[in-house]
């Protein structure tokens, strides 16, 4: 199975005035087999709080609102698999390598939310 196969939507939160993660998200969702020009690629429009609403910030208040809208119009679509990305994201070569191996896995497995992460520093511990 190929992993730009498996997902019946990519999501992807995205400030529309962030230009400068644009051309590099193009390029990383290039080098794992996703064309962003894809019909069931989209980039819904992001809500943009005017309060914080007991969130750390108003963009983090605004992330949450993104993911929440993508989870709930994929449920109202009745899709089975979306992937949701944000405009920052960076895949590491492992994973380009074993992308294809991923979609497989979770074909053939029951699973409700897989988180693909990152690698912890002693920075992100520290916070």
């Amino acid at each position: 199975m190929k992993f730009q196969d498996y997902f019946d939507r990519v999501a992807i939160i995205h400030l529309k005035d962030r230009t400068d993660r644009f051309g590099p998200l193009v390029a990383e969702l290039r080098r794992i087999g996703i064309d962003i020009t894809e019909p069931r690629v989209t980039i819904p429009d992001a809500p943009m709080p005017r309060q914080a609403n007991g969130f750390p910030s108003k963009g983090v208040y605004g992330s949450f609102l993104s993911h929440l809208e993508i989870v709930k119009s994929a449920h109202a679509d009745k899709l089975q698999t979306v992937l949701i990305l944000e405009d920052d994201a960076i895949f590491s070569r492992r994973f380009a390598r074993e992308r294809d191996n991923i979609a497989r896995f979770l074909s053939e497995h029951e699973w409700d939310i897989c988180f693909f992460g990152h690698s912890l520093t002693e920075e992100l511990c520290a916070a």
